[in-house]
């Protein structure tokens, strides 16, 4: 059996932030990997697209994580928080850090000063990173120097050519789409999409009370959503909805220019790093997204209750749901920058296969089905495979 290369992450982004799809799918890959035998670790600074917390141990431990902290004094004053589990992880936060800002250079000077010396202990083969600020370029250029190779996550699509990889060895994006939205901006990439736990996103019993909808922001698609839910709620106030919160709080829904004075049919749910919670409470889930989706976290995870998905047809989502979703086209003026919610002619599409999938039993079964089905292929050792196989590759082992 070849030995498995040692693999640090390190970036100024938060390894634990529960809004950040990148932060979860690196959290999941490194888990899995570690519990196969692969030796991981994990270094990160104090960047979050959750909302911060004054009280970083406390947020910390309410994410049912372990946690002890040092206070260094010396050059720039930080705390580090060391959290405990099968993957050893400390958070760098620097003194008076209060909210999401550019590292000062003093602080950046820090940070990557103290990556190295984790990084001189541990002694990775591979320094596993993503983020696209001058911290992370900075980075890479030391991961090198002290003899790994260096691997980007490519979550996004927010770098405009490869001048932001050439600290790089290889990069990996999580669809075909990605791949070929890259390829034209001549980026060359893996197609490796993260492994998820289906522990953690599988819900135990699915009660199928709500049409359920997460992270209500404008790309996401909360102008289209809130069209949607006042339509249905003058005709069928039958049908209840959820918000599932996450970067974009609830209250998106009241900026969007809608009238939803007297719905009584929308719930909020706070987002608890817990996605089963969620998905118990659903019977499908909507996926208006107005942006190019690399992948749809969101959607590979409702496959795997059964629950299907009606979603925009834009960027990797038809890719990721497969045959089993079904995705509906938007029209053109509404994108993620745009602030005018559709017409009620523009969604009833949508409102038609929601009120199929509530009323008709027979055909919510069929589509249950289909998700299950496709499901198989996201199944984390299925996906397992393909990394381990990769960064062997990378590694020279």
């Amino acid at each position: 059996m070849r030995t498995p290369p040692r693999i640090l992450f390190a970036s100024y982004h938060g390894y634990f932030d529960p809004a950040s799809g990148a932060a979860l799918a690196t959290r999941d890959l490194l888990e899995l990997l570690a519990v196969n035998g692969w030796p991981c670790g994990a270094v990160c600074g104090p960047d979050l697209d959750a909302p911060p917390s004054a009280d970083r141990a406390a947020w910390l431990a309410a994410l049912g994580l372990s946690v002890t902290t040092k206070d260094v004094t010396a050059g720039v004053p930080h705390r580090l928080f060391h959290v405990a589990g099968s993957v050893r992880a400390t958070v760098f936060v620097p003194a008076g850090w209060a909210g999401n800002r550019p590292a000062t250079t003093a602080e950046a000077d820090e940070f990557i000063g103290f990556f190295c010396r984790v990084a001189a202990a541990f002694k990775p083969d591979i320094v596993l990173t993503y983020g696209g600020h001058e911290v992370g370029r900075r980075l890479m250029v030391a991961a090198r120097e002290l003899g790994a190779k260096v691997v980007f996550a490519l979550h996004n699509f927010a770098y405009d050519g490869p001048a932001a990889f050439r600290g790089a060895d290889a990069v990996f994006v999580p669809s075909r789409f990605a791949q070929y939205e890259y390829a034209r901006r001549r980026v060359t990439a893996a197609v490796l999409p993260c492994p998820f736990s289906w522990e953690r996103v599988r819900a135990m019993n699915v009660s199928g009370q709500f049409i359920t909808f997460v992270n209500p922001v404008p790309d996401k698609g909360v102008f289209v959503f809130a069209r949607i839910i006042v339509e249905l709620g003058r005709r069928r106030p039958d049908i209840p909805f959820l918000v599932v919160e996450s970067r974009g709080r609830a209250d998106w829904l009241a900026r969007t220019g809608v009238d939803l004075v007297g719905l009584p049919t929308v719930h909020r749910m706070a987002n608890s790093g817990n996605p089963a919670a969620f998905y118990a409470l659903s019977r499908a889930i909507l996926m208006p997204s107005l942006w190019n989706e690399s992948l749809g976290r969101v959607a590979a995870e409702a496959l795997v209750n059964g629950l299907p998905v009606v979603a925009s047809d834009r960027g990797a989502l038809p890719e990721t749901l497969g045959s089993a979703g079904l995705c509906l086209p938007l029209p053109a003026h509404c994108t993620p920058e745009s602030r005018l919610p559709p017409s009620a002619d523009e969604v009833s599409a949508w409102c038609a296969e929601i009120e199929r999938l509530w009323d008709d039993a027979a055909y919510h079964e069929d589509r249950r089905q289909k998700s299950l089905a496709a499901a198989g292929r996201w199944r984390p050792e299925v996906l397992l495979a393909r990394f381990e196989e990769f960064f062997h590759r990378v590694a020279g082992t």
